[in-house]
C-alpha cells in the first residue's frame, strides 16, 4: 500500500488497514494477514487487552505511537514499513490458491475488500493498494504458462516423432521410444504433487527439457538396434545394449550432474528444477534399459532364446 509521503503511521490510515485486514480474513479462502496490524494485535494480546484492535478512532493515535516505538527496536518490522519514505506498507496474505478462478478474480477480491474498507475509513481514499507477490505469480503461471507448456510439449513430441520416423521409418518404434521419457515426466509430476512443489517459471520447463534431452538415449539405442535387426531381436538388443548402454549411462550421469548443480542456487524455483530434472534423467535412463526392451519384446511377438537369422529360427522351431 502506498500512502501520501510520511503518513505510513497515520492513525486513521492504520485504522483503515485494520478494517481492510478484517475484511480479508472474513473470507474462508484467506488464512492470515500479516503486517503492522497483526503486530499491534499481538502486542495488545500479550499486554492482556485481547486479540482484537479497538474500532474507536480515539484509540488509534496511541497505537500508532506504540508501533513507531516498535519500529525503532524491531528490525523485522522494517520489512513491513519503509522507514525511508514512510509511505510504503506491506501486508502478506496467506490464502488458498485454488479458491480463486484466476488473476482477475484474485485482484477483484482484494479490490472489493479495499473499497469496502475505504468506505468505512475515508483516509484510505488517499492511498493506493497494489496486489503483488508470489501468490499472484502462481496464479498467473497457472493461467498463462500451463497452456503454453502443453503446446510446447506437444510441439516437441511432434518434431521428435517426425524426425525419428524419417530416420528409422517406424512409427511403432517411435512410440515405444517415448516410453522412458513419458514415464520419467509422469513420475516427476507425481513427485511434485506429493511434495507440494508448485509449477513456476522453472519447474514448468521440466516436461519439454526431459523429453528433448532424454530422447538422445533412445536415438542411440534404436540406431544400434537396427544394425543387427536381421539377426533377431535378442541378438539386436544385446548388441544395442552393449554398444549404447554404457554411453546412455555416462551421458545420463553427465546431464543429471549438470542440472544437479542448480541445487546450489539461491532461488527456490531453480533448486526445485535442478532436483526434478536430475531425477527425471535417471528415471528415463532406467526405463530405457528396462521398460523399453520389455516393450520391444511384447510388440515383436518373438520369444527370448532364439538366435540367428529368420531361417535358422524357423528350422529350430
Amino acid at each position: 500500500m502506498t500512502t501520501p509521503p510520511g503518513l505510513a503511521l497515520d492513525p486513521e490510515i492504520l485504522r483503515g488497514l485494520g478494517v481492510f485486514a478484517r475484511r480479508l480474513e472474513a473470507d474462508p479462502r484467506v488464512g492470515t494477514v500479516t503486517g503492522p496490524i497483526l503486530t499491534l494485535r499481538l502486542v495488545r494480546y500479550v499486554a492482556g487487552g485481547g486479540d482484537r484492535l479497538p474500532e474507536d478512532p480515539g484509540a488509534w493515535p496511541g497505537l500508532a505511537a506504540q508501533l513507531d516505538q516498535l519500529l525503532l527496536r524491531e528490525p523485522a518490522l522494517r520489512e513491513q514499513i519503509d522507514l525511508g519514505s514512510m509511505a510504503q506498507v506491506r501486508l502478506s496474505v496467506l490464502h488458498q490458491g485454488k479458491g480463486f478462478a484466476g488473476v482477475e478474480d484474485l485482484r477483484g477480491f482484494f479490490s472489493a475488500a479495499w473499497n469496502d474498507a475505504a468506505v468505512s475509513v475515508p483516509a484510505l481514499a488517499s492511498c493506493r493498494m497494489r496486489v503483488v507477490g508470489q501468490g499472484l505469480l502462481q496464479v498467473k503461471i497457472a493461467e498463462y504458462l500451463v497452456p503454453t507448456l502443453t503446446e510446447s510439449f506437444a510441439l516437441t513430441a511432434a518434431i521428435i516423432f517426425l524426425a525419428f520416423l524419417v530416420v528409422f521409418r517406424s512409427g511403432a518404434a517411435r512410440l515405444m521410444a517415448m516410453i522412458p521419457s513419458v514415464f520419467a515426466i509422469l513420475a516427476m509430476f507425481v513427485v511434485m504433487r506429493g511434495c507440494a512443489i508448485p509449477l513456476n517459471v522453472a519447474t514448468i520447463l521440466i516436461a519439454s527439457t526431459v523429453l528433448g534431452a532424454s530422447e538422445n538415449d533412445q536415438n542411440h539405442f534404436f540406431y544400434h538396434l537396427q544394425e543387427r535387426r536381421g539377426d533377431g531381436l535378442e541378438a539386436a538388443m544385446r548388441h544395442a545394449l552393449l554398444i549404447a548402454g554404457r554411453a546412455i549411462l555416462f551421458a545420463t550421469l553427465i546431464n543429471a550432474g549438470g542440472f544437479l548443480a542448480l541445487t546450489f542456487s539461491g532461488l527456490p524455483p531453480m533448486r526445485q528444477f535442478g532436483i526434478l530434472a536430475s531425477s527425471a534423467f535417471v528415471l528415463s535412463m532406467l526405463a530405457s534399459l528396462t521398460a523399453l526392451p520389455a516393450a520391444l519384446w511384447v510388440v515383436s511377438g518373438e520369444r527370448p532364446g532364439l538366435r540367428g537369422t529368420g531361417e535358422e529360427r524357423r528350422a529350430e522351431s
